[in-house]
C-alpha cells in the first residue's frame, strides 16, 4: 500500500497535491525502506511534483518541511542514501516523470 497514516502525509498524494498552473508536473512514485520506513510509518507515496523543482534535493528538502518534525528528523538525517530508478544518486540528480526515488539507511556491518 503506498498511502501513509495521516492527513499530513497523504496531502502528497496523486490527485490530492495540486501544483501552481505555471508548473507541469510529473509523477513520482517515492518509496522508504527499513528503518527509514519503519520510523516514518510509511512505506512509499505517489507524488504530483511541479517539473521545474525537480531534483532529488529538492524533493527531499520538501518532504521534510512538509511532513513535519518527525519526517524532518528522519528524511534529514546524514548519510541518508537515496537512489533514483534503483541507482544511487546524488542529490542534484534531476527527477523526470515515473521516476522511482528510494530513501534508505546506510547499511552497516560488522
Amino acid at each position: 500500500n503506498s498511502q501513509c497514516g495521516t492527513a499530513a502525509e497523504n496531502r502528497w498524494q496523486v490527485g490530492q497535491l495540486a501544483a501552481p498552473r505555471a508548473w507541469r508536473c510529473i509523477v513520482l512514485k517515492v518509496l522508504f525502506f527499513a528503518r527509514v520506513r519503519e520510523e516514518l510509518g510509511c512505506a512509499g507515496l505517489d507524488l504530483a511534483w511541479g517539473e521545474n523543482v525537480a531534483s532529488l534535493d529538492a524533493l527531499q528538502a520538501q518532504l521534510c518541511r512538509d511532513g513535519g518534525p518527525r519526517w524532518q528528523d528522519v528524511l534529514a538525517q546524514p548519510n541518508m542514501i537515496r537512489a533514483v530508478n534503483q541507482v544511487v544518486a546524488s542529490g542534484n540528480a534531476t527527477l523526470s516523470d515515473g521516476d522511482e526515488v528510494a530513501f534508505f539507511p546506510p547499511v552497516t556491518g560488522g
